[in-house]
């Protein structure tokens, strides 16, 4: 078991990273933070509710202590014993090994010692092993809390100083560029830090930029003096003058050339420009290497594969007394050309009497060595035969190769290359953008190539998304960044739609697949057998990945294809042209498959080139579409939540059918995907795109059938009303209720009435909602529509709820179970608890109503139903404020109204009356600056911080002997 607190907390049991749900997250960090020593009761309750903990706390925390336990044996029939009951109290025990902080801990004091001791390659070493351990903020989700901020504080005090001294422990080895790359973020983040300024200066003065050196004194002089009104310290100020003098004790200590690193015997190349980046990747890499006798590291052609290798290795030196060395095997299918290349490699000559493959083996059996062997993948045969003849006959011999093909050896071990870790949409922040190793790659190359050039606000957008659309590849960014001597980023940004012809650079000091990036993709696909050329082509018609099942039906052509598919497919994984991945339930569900953008791009290419671009999409749309009706059904009934995050994980190709069925003015086909995807676009808040495709398909009105209409006409009703667009939500209900009664669609009447309804409620006038509700439902009950029957009482109580007459909403809200099980999914049932709980909230039965607002709650939860979230975080608020803990309430109202801002979804009137007097109330129970403040807070909070706030508080007010039971999998007393 291995826990996780540097960066958010995980937990991972055998390399797999294990689920806990935000409930139980909160009580394990309380256990981690304490661990080794007695949790006591009182303690636990304080930290989980507060100073208003439920009258049976003790008993849910016991329930929650065993749920722990089961969650952390990973599906052991015995729970995790780790988690030790005292008389009065828990303890969690963990192992020094077990947890990263305390590893982190243990490899920094280390570290020191060594530093002490001027044995900096030691030292340099350890204190990069540490540093690799570092995520984030430690305890993130829980940095607010009281009983983090001790440890936060004392190991980012502990981060920095192991920063500070890994740098003198480079300073002293020379390698003063990994100073010059790694300091700037870090002074971004913690710019008072004079340790750090010096360490930078002394770099840029051993880097021969004496200028720029005097530079960044007056720099950091002149920060002190604005932000603190304070000079440099003694040490800056010496270092100043110094510099002045060009004073010899500036050079670096001789110690260092006699170091450790130099005492190894290697052919290691020197490198052109320093390795930014995957410095976790390396530590976890040598980890392996110190482990295992044979290692590959498998990734496609410019994922970096052989420069990470190298550096490996070179980081490797001191473990391999006997020698470190590095043969690069040529693009040659030449038999034989495998032991010759090696034995070139290796200074070895052919003997008289002896194989060639004995004269290596007795060489490498001659000390402790590694041998690194690059670019494995043209002879892997011969390779793999070289290698299992030499790991038999060398017992100490370790191999580390690179391939985009494993050797498929018993003693093998496998590590996947792919490309560099890439910011999200959600990171703007210009500081934390420079943490991503593609960023930081792209910068410093681009900086290399027009002096000046860093990383700013005007350009941070661009940036991102060249590192996003050349997912993350080492070679393709710095072939970006070669080109902004010429281009802006921005400018560089519009052209990588052709980036096979814009990124090439000169062949001066660069082996010929490293010269182009079309160049290194030709090498992957070279290697290729042609039934793996025509599957990699077809693939490559699917955006943003793919199960087998799709790739079976749009690349099968006949029936008997499928076994010759499958093992096709998994050719292809093998050779890193495709990435094989958990599906969306973790280990046992379904695997998914994907290509990076770039390999994609050329796929596109070969099936442009071959005159099969079309059919392959069109056979594309038509399985997309064929997913998108089977759906419809499913989206309503009790399986929706499944196929939500179905549809989820097809998104993209859902959207690439659209576009191209749009293209290709197949227009019935369009409006039957998007007819069929309104509800997936109204769960997960995708309103504005849903809206779009809807728009544009309506405005071909001769080109889709009458049918087909309805159900499009039905979809821009659905989102138009949710966004509060009452004008066009009646306009074009109307029309569909129209065309439904030509029809005889009653089903399609009844949707429609029910919309009209809900217009005329957002409007405020109610008595004619209840009119078309009523209308609503006796079409339903007429065509035996039990699924609309259910959202018709829901809407009618919704209706009386408005009016407050709560004896008539929580009848027809309970007339919703008259409706058989299998019609309500999820859904429906999250908006019966939520109009039930919050009926009985303002009509006084507030025990019966926490339980109701909770199921509902967590039913949206699961779904990802933003909207429906928004108005149960609202509900939520308003239990954290009648438990007189106002500051949460402001928190989880401007959370709410956050989210549902986020989405443009509208608001009920009378749920923003609701939100008026809630307000009102709040900002008379505190200062105005602190009412600021908090609602601030709760718009900044991160939705899955939000969500867990949130169930938290309805979790604390939940009495569980109040419960009235629930709907769906239980039934209730109505």
């Amino acid at each position: 078991m291995e826990f996780r607190i540097l960066g958010s907390l995980e937990v991972h049991d055998s390399g797999s990273l294990l689920s806990i749900g935000p409930r139980l997250r909160f009580l394990l960090a309380v256990l981690i933070a304490n661990c080794g020593e007695q949790v006591s009761t009182d303690f636990l309750l304080s930290a989980l509710w507060g100073e208003s903990p439920p009258h049976n706390a003790r008993s849910l925390l016991h329930v929650r202590v065993s749920e722990l336990r089961r969650s952390l044996s990973t599906g052991s029939a015995t729970p995790y014993s780790g988690i030790v009951t005292h008389t009065s109290g828990y303890e969690l025990r963990i192992g020094p090994k077990e947890l990263d902080s305390l590893v982190f801990d243990g490899l920094v004091n280390e570290g020191r010692r060594a530093m002490a001791h001027q044995d900096y390659s030691t030292a340099y070493r350890v204190l990069r092993d540490a540093l690799a351990l570092w995520r984030g903020t430690p305890y993130k989700e829980f940095e607010d809390q009281p009983f983090t901020e001790p440890l936060i504080s004392h190991l980012t005090t502990l981060y920095l100083e192991a920063h500070e001294d890994r740098f003198a422990a480079a300073l002293a080895l020379g390698k003063e560029n990994e100073v010059l790359t790694g300091i700037p973020p870090l002074i971004t983040r913690y710019p008072l830090r004079e340790g750090l300024w010096r360490q930078l200066i002394l770099a840029q003065y051993r880097a021969g930029r004496q200028g720029e050196a005097l530079e960044t004194y007056k720099k950091v002089q002149q920060l002190l003096s604005e932000q603190l009104g304070i000079d440099p310290g003694k040490a800056l100020q010496q270092l100043y003058l110094q510099i002045l003098k060009q004073d010899p004790d500036l050079e670096p200590p001789v110690a260092a050339a006699g170091s450790r690193l130099t005492d190894t015997p290697h052919n290691l190349p020197m490198q052109p420009s320093p390795f930014i980046g995957r410095q976790r990747e390396k530590t976890e890499i040598q980890a392996l290497v110190l482990k295992h006798s044979l290692v590959t590291l498998l990734g496609s052609g410019g994922s970096g594969k052989s420069r990470l290798a190298i550096e490996v290795a070179r980081e490797a030196l001191g473990h391999f007394p006997g020698g470190v060395w590095v043969v690069e095997l040529p693009p040659l299918h030449q038999p034989g050309i495998t032991v010759q290349t090696v034995a070139a490699a290796l200074g070895l000559s052919d003997h008289p009497a002896l194989p060639l493959e004995t004269v290596i083996g007795d060489f490498l059996d001659s000390g402790k060595m590694l041998l690194v062997m690059d670019n494995c993948e043209y002879l892997v045969d011969e390779v793999a035969s070289l290698v299992h003849g030499l790991l038999r006959s060398c017992d100490q011999l370790t191999i580390l190769t690179t391939s985009q093909e494993r050797l498929d050896l018993p003693e093998e071990t496998l590590r996947v290359v792919t490309g560099l870790p890439i910011p999200g949409a959600e990171v703007a922040d210009v500081s934390a953008m420079m943490d991503y190793d593609a960023v930081r790659l792209l910068v410093e190359r681009a900086s290399a190539v027009r002096p000046g050039f860093r990383l700013v606000d005007a350009n941070k957008g661009a940036v991102s998304q060249i590192c996003q659309v050349l997912d993350g590849l080492p070679l393709a960014i710095e072939l970006a960044a070669a080109l902004v001597n010429a281009l802006d980023v921005s400018q560089i940004v519009t052209r990588l739609d052709n980036r096979f012809e814009l990124l090439q650079r000169s062949a001066h000091g660069h082996i010929a697949r490293h010269q182009t990036l079309r160049a290194a993709v030709d090498w992957s696909y070279g290697l290729l057998i042609p039934a793996e050329r025509k599957l990699f082509a077809d693939v490559s018609v699917f955006v943003g990945g793919f199960s087998l099942e799709a790739a079976e039906s749009v690349c099968r052509d006949h029936a008997g294809e499928r076994e010759s598919l499958v093992t096709t497919l998994t050719h292809l994984v093998d050779k890193s042209l495709i990435y094989s991945e958990d599906g969306q339930d973790g280990e046992g569900s379904p695997r998914r498959y994907r290509m990076l953008d770039t390999l994609r791009a050329f796929g596109l290419e070969q099936l442009q080139a071959a005159g099969e671009l079309q059919r392959m999409r069109d056979r594309h749309r038509l399985h997309f579409l064929a997913l998108a009706e089977e759906a419809v059904s499913q989206l309503r009934g009790t399986h929706q939540e499944m196929w939500l995050r179905l549809l989820k994980l097809d998104h993209d190709n859902l959207r690439a059918a659209l576009e191209w069925s749009m293209r290709a003015e197949d227009f019935e086909t369009a409006g039957r995907i998007a007819g069929s995807l309104y509800p997936f676009w109204n769960l997960h808040g995708h309103y504005g795109e849903g809206r779009y495709w809807l728009g544009q398909i309506l405005e071909v009105r001769n080109s889709i059938s009458p049918e087909v209409r309805v159900r499009v006409l039905l979809g821009e009703t659905t989102l138009a009303v949710i966004q509060g667009d009452l004008v066009r939500a009646q306009e074009v209900c109307i029309e569909a209720a129209s065309l439904a009664r030509q029809l005889g669609d009653r089903p399609a009447l009844a949707s429609t009435l029910q919309y009209l309804g809900f217009c005329s409620m957002f409007s405020g006038e109610l008595a004619d909602a209840e009119s078309y509700l009523g209308e609503s439902l006796e079409n339903a009950l007429a065509a035996h529509d039990e699924r609309l029957q259910g959202w018709a009482y829901i809407f009618l109580a919704a209706v009386a709820l408005s009016r407050g007459h709560y004896g008539r909403a929580r009848l027809l809200a309970t007339q919703f179970l008259s409706t058989p099980e299998s019609v309500r999914g999820p859904e429906v049932v999250g908006w019966a608890t939520l109009v039930l709980g919050a009926t009985d909230w303002y009509d006084g039965d507030r025990t019966r109503a926490i339980s109701f607002l909770l199921e509902g709650f967590r039913n949206f939860r699961d779904l990802g139903a933003l909207w429906g979230l928004s108005f149960s975080m609202f509900m939520s608020a308003e239990v954290s404020g009648a438990q007189g803990n106002i500051r949460q309430q402001v928190i989880l109202m401007a959370a709410a109204e956050n989210l549902r801002t986020s989405i443009a979804a509208a608001s009920f009137p009378f749920l923003e009356i609701w939100l008026k007097e809630a307000i009102s109330s709040a900002r008379k129970a505190m200062d105005p600056e602190e009412f600021e403040q908090h609602w601030q807070q709760g718009i900044a909070l991160p939705l899955e911080a939000a969500i867990a706030h949130a169930e938290r508080a309805l979790d604390i007010a939940a009495k569980s002997s109040a419960r009235p039971g629930s709907i769906g999998r239980r039934q209730f007393d109505a």
